[in-house]
């Protein structure tokens, strides 16, 4: 059995991951002198732009949509750890279409490891096409697509992640907050609705209906 997925205490919330991996992504900023802005968003802003956090490296956005770690019944190891990517329903279709947006899915349960959240998570983006709302750590036998993300060479860990956003291959390139501003009102626009990221008041119901965004200057 891995301590990683050993739950201490209680099993963390998708608020509690969310918390953990923005720290480290802040402070593996800070160590290499690159230090991101990170905020989040307005929850309604969440059915247009699906992601939780939204994050510029580099002069790149991303959006990050958190997931919750779970364990399914049976033994305690990595083939039984999954992540749910239905909710809100219209949420995974969403990812999907937004090619500047990644699911970030940690990978352990065990809230002793919280300081190195940023290396135990998958940074991945589900396929067009695929309508599977169910992804695997690694379990060949789960009846989804998405049954084993550990041997996906499209599920990046943060280094590479990082590499392939300073090698310009991934994100949304931007020279300035204000045009992170500008193109999430565009999102906005097109879908007829007039919310902008600065549009928080509302109350949040649930972790799933926060948006972030990271944002690093060049």
């Amino acid at each position: 059995m891995s301590s990683l997925l050993t739950a201490t205490y209680t099993k963390p919330l998708e608020r509690e991951f969310e918390a953990w991996i923005v720290e480290g992504i802040e402070r593996y900023g800070q160590d290499v002198g690159l230090p991101p802005q990170v905020w989040a968003v307005s929850p309604s802003f969440e059915v247009l732009w699906p992601a939780d956090e939204a994050l510029v490296i580099s002069g790149k956005v991303l959006g990050l949509q958190f997931k919750q770690a779970k364990l399914a019944p049976g033994p305690v190891d990595f083939s039984r750890l999954k992540w749910s990517l239905a909710t809100p329903p219209q949420q995974y279709a969403n990812v999907q279409n937004s090619p500047e947006v990644y699911y970030c899915l940690p990978t352990f349960i065990n809230r002793k490891f919280k300081r190195e959240a940023l290396q135990h998570c998958i940074f991945w983006r589900p396929p067009a096409g695929v309508a599977d709302t169910q992804a695997w750590y690694d379990n060949p036998k789960a009846p989804t697509a998405h049954n084993s993300l550990a041997n996906d060479p499209s599920a990046m860990r943060w280094g590479r992640l990082i590499e392939q956003v300073q090698a310009c291959v991934v994100g949304r390139r931007v020279n300035s907050r204000e045009e992170v501003d500008a193109y999430l009102a565009e999102v906005a626009a097109s879908a007829g609705r007039s919310e902008t990221i600065e549009d928080s008041d509302e109350i949040e119901t649930d972790s799933s209906a926060v948006i972030y965004v990271l944002y690093t200057p060049l």
